[in-house]
């Protein structure tokens, strides 16, 4: 997959390819189609927020916008989701 990836605190993330994820029990994939950079996520690759990566490499990022093959249900009322 391609993601945002920082490898060193202070430096930019680089659009490259990453591994895919795999899921643990309880969880599903979730294919982003859209995703935002915001002043909180500029501060986490800094490393000047209180709860800055500490394992690199990381995605960068905290929201997304996207769909899941594996879903049952879904956590927000949205097109398309079912809803029982």
């Amino acid at each position: 997959m391609k993601a945002a990836v920082l490898h060193t605190l202070g430096a930019p993330p680089r659009f490259e390819d990453f591994p895919d994820p795999k899921p643990s029990q309880g969880e599903v994939i979730v294919h982003v189609r859209a995703a935002s950079l915001k002043n909180v996520d500029k501060m986490m690759a800094r490393g000047s927020h209180y709860d800055s990566y500490r394992k690199l490499p990381v995605i960068c990022g905290l929201d997304g916008v996207g769909f899941s093959t594996m879903a049952r249900e879904c956590t927000a009322a949205v097109p398309g989701c079912p809803t029982e």
